[in-house]
């Protein structure tokens, strides 16, 4: 991937989170044309950098625990 690739699909899954419209990680792994083994990557380098991401097994949807 590109920079360009990599900034589109960072700006993608931040829209989704936000609008907690992601759905199971299969399914948002599908929806962004990556395997689920890296979108569990990202979300694990996200957390680490300090984005509050948690899962909502109720409603199937990741979401930031913090405005």
């Amino acid at each position: 991937m590109n920079i360009f690739t990599d900034l589109f699909l960072l700006q993608r899954i931040d829209h989704l989170i936000r609008t907690r419209a992601t759905g199971t990680p299969v399914q948002l792994a599908e929806r962004l044309g990556i395997s689920e083994r890296k979108l569990y990557r990202l979300m694990g380098d996200f957390r680490d950098q300090g984005f509050p991401i948690a899962y909502d097994k109720q409603a199937d949807t990741y979401y930031y625990s913090e405005p």
